[in-house]
């Protein structure tokens, strides 16, 4: 990254805080150490200069010491940071600004002891090899602070008192005895008004040994599946300053000040710092429909807040690096965010097969590191994520590397076809979306992402010469094509989810399974625009989850019950249709914009206003549950520019792209499109389409197709 902005005349100091878990977790693995390296807190680290060589490398200059300030409970359920636990006696909280002379020792070199390491001390070494380099921007940090502060005098439950306790229970037992308990023990409510996603800072005057215990969570709820995350400070005396060693995600930050001498402490400042990447480009969606563009501007900032050094499934429960919901975050990036870092980031952190050569569902954290169960569609959706990339950037090294992966992703898929070529009793989590589907049996949702997965890698291949390749892939699609007919229901004109004998399930019919069928290719042109008015008509459609309900929400014991067998349907599987959850309907959304059904598609992505209540400004994870913010939620910010825009890139040039606007229930609309050579401009009104590209264009809409070359134009519009 550049660090160049940051530095002043003079003397400048460079301080680091090296975290080392030991255990993995969400956000963090250990390296496989092969000769000591990987085994302990370590920095390695070169700035290089304009002309690359190395101006600043770590090395015995570097002045060390291990504190002992920071420890870390258990991690409990899906937690992804575990709790932290600092004790501000144990360091200067001014430890980045000591003097040179300060009692640090010299720092020790670790030379590498594997085979052929020849006890170098410098990069490449195993386990971690060459370092990449590094060339990021990040956007000035901006500082979030609580719209609303209320303080109350409580008194801690006996049961939350031990110094084992998690901060979270010790402040759930002090909420829940506030009124009736009143104590010297201050409990302080933190509403900041949205989801907010940083470093949480903490400023109090207080005696020493104070502690501070901090409850950070979505809403201000007690309900046992309320997203929380716990953190504890216990004050040094004299001008207490802590900022917590990672990034949360919440809304309501409860903090308890409690122990000897609390009645002392005054009322801490709490305020938390958003640092995230820049986001260039200048990308903007403006329409005469006011809340088409909050959903627009609501995406985005999903997305933003769900980024870290990953795409993260969101910035409040997990923080994990799901190989599948990253699709979303890659689509939103590449059409909004001309700093490709992250996107190709994520093509190549989810390149991490295992043995079987399936990937990992979630990466670089405890669920690689356990090489425990995945979700052998999250693989096909990566496989998509490569072919947008490539759309988008063309045909580079990211994708090259990438179809290997590719290959042995679909290979894996081999002995679960059928006689019909379709896909029957694939084992593993077989999760495609949260909606109450059916992918046990013969399944058309799987054998859908499958064939699509299969026809991109056909093209893939084709673009880069490897034919052979490419007449394997198309001739699996193509047998999979002639099966797939059979979950078709001529009688309803939908796709059925799944085949099987008379089963009362196999006649359910969800909007992913057509959907799949439209983005395969499997489905005929001539039905694309029936099915996606079936799929749309609101006289049919049923929102159903396995995990709970909108009206209660999440229920384990649900969950429970779908993990061990999908439950009989309690609805009326004959004319009821199972709606998409929100990560689901990014597939469903696909068809809707490929078919040119737009009046359906906008009344649909104005369902996501529902997320946009109670000053929450993201979108959440499913349908009147789960999060606040979840990055697969993201899609309708894609959406707008991709179909109802209709802009999208033809081929894997990056030069050529196609315009296509369909406006459907809206009359004007402009976007500020970022393509991989710069940002394109289209205001589409009725009577003409002006337009301002870097990028070759195929115009639609304006009576004979055009092909213009970059730059402006003014257009009449031709239905």
């Amino acid at each position: 990254m550049d660090v160049s902005t940051l530095l002043r005349a003079g003397e400048n100091t460079i301080a680091v805080r090296v975290t080392y878990y030991g255990t993995p977790n969400a956000v963090w693995m250990p390296a496989r150490s092969s000769g000591g390296l990987g085994t302990s807190a370590a920095m390695i680290a070169e700035l290089s200069g304009p002309d690359g060589e190395p101006v600043v490398v770590t090395d015995q200059t570097w002045l060390v010491a291990r504190s002992h300030a920071t420890t870390r409970l258990p991690r409990t359920d899906v937690e992804g940071i575990p709790a932290e636990i600092h004790d501000g006696r144990l360091l200067d909280a001014d430890w980045m600004n000591l003097p040179r002379d300060v009692s640090w020792s010299r720092a020790a070199l670790l030379p590498v002891g594997h085979l052929s390491g020849g006890g170098r001390a410098r990069p490449p070494a195993e386990p971690y090899g060459a370092l990449p380099s590094v060339e990021r921007t990040y956007a000035p940090s901006s500082e979030a602070v609580a719209i609303s502060v209320n303080h109350y005098r409580a008194r801690l439950g006996r049961e939350a008192q031990s110094d084992g306790d998690h901060p979270s229970e010790r402040v759930r037992s002090a909420r829940a005895a506030q009124e009736t308990e009143p104590s010297d023990s201050t409990l302080i409510v933190y509403d900041f008004g949205r989801i907010v996603f940083g470093v949480v800072e903490l400023i109090l005057q207080s005696p020493a040994g104070v502690a501070v215990d901090i409850d950070l969570r979505e809403d201000a709820r007690l309900t046992p599946a309320a997203v929380s995350h716990g953190v504890r400070y216990l004050t040094s005396g004299a001008n207490d300053r802590f900022a917590t060693s990672e990034p949360h995600g919440f809304r309501v930050a409860t903090v308890l000040v409690h122990g000897r001498g609390s009645s002392d402490a005054g009322i801490p400042t709490l305020t938390v710092r958003e640092e995230r990447p820049n986001r260039p480009g200048g990308a903007a969606f403006f329409s005469d429909d006011d809340e088409l563009n909050a959903i627009w501007d609501a995406g985005v900032r999903t997305v933003a807040i769900s980024t870290t050094d990953a795409y993260i499934d969101c910035p409040t429960r997990e923080q994990r690096a799901w190989v599948g919901d990253g699709v979303v975050h890659l689509e939103v990036d590449l059409y909004t965010n001309a700093d490709r870092t992250m996107a190709k980031r994520y093509v190549q952190l989810a390149a991490s097969p295992r043995p079987d050569g399936l990937l990992p569902m979630s990466v670089a954290g405890d669920v690689e590191d356990a090489g425990s169960a995945t979700i052998p569609a999250w693989s096909l959706h990566w496989i998509h994520g490569v072919h947008l990339y490539a759309q988008h950037e063309g045909i580079d090294d990211v994708v090259r590397e990438a179809l290997p992966v590719i290959e042995r992703v679909l290979r894996w898929f081999l002995p679960y076809r059928d006689r019909r070529g379709t896909l029957q009793d694939v084992p593993g989590w077989n999760l495609v979306d949260w909606s109450s589907v059916y992918t046990d049996g013969r399944s058309s949702i799987l054998t859908g992402l499958w064939g699509r997965a299969l026809r991109e890698y056909a093209t893939l291949c084709e673009a880069v010469g490897n034919a052979a390749s490419a007449r394997w892939a198309r001739g699996l699609y193509d047998a999979a094509s002639v099966g797939f007919e059979d979950f078709w229901d001529a009688r309803r004109g939908i796709y059925l989810d799944r085949v099987d004998d008379g089963d009362r399930r196999s006649r359910a019919a969800s909007q992913l399974a057509s959907a799949a069928a439209i983005v395969s290719g499997f489905a005929p042109r001539s039905r694309w625009m029936p099915v996606c008015e079936a799929i749309s008509d609101e006289r049919a459609l049923l929102t159903r989850t396995w995990l709970g309900d909108p009206d209660h929400g999440f229920d384990g014991a649900a969950l429970e019950s779908w993990l061990s067998r999908h439950p009989d349907p309690d609805w009326n599987v004959d004319q009821q249709i199972i709606r998409a959850e929100p990560f689901g309907a990014s597939v469903v959304h696909d068809a809707l914009g490929y078919a040119g059904a737009s009046p359906q598609l906008v009344s649909a992505i104005r369902g996501w206003s529902s997320f946009l209540t109670d000053g929450y400004d993201t979108f959440g994870e499913g349908w009147g549950w789960g999060t606040h913010s979840h990055g697969w939620s993201g899609s309708p910010t894609r959406d707008l520019f991709a179909h109802i825009i209709g802009a999208r890139p033809i081929g894997y040039s990056a030069e050529r792209w196609r315009l296509r606007p369909r406006l459907g229930l809206i009359h004007t609309a402009e976007a500020q499109i970022v393509t991989g050579r710069g940002t394109l401009t289209v205001k589409v009104t009725p009577p003409e389409i002006f337009i301002d590209s870097p990028v070759t264009l195929e115009v639609h809409g304006v009576g004979e197709r055009r092909i213009l070359e970059p730059g402006e134009y003014r257009l009449a519009r031709q239905n």
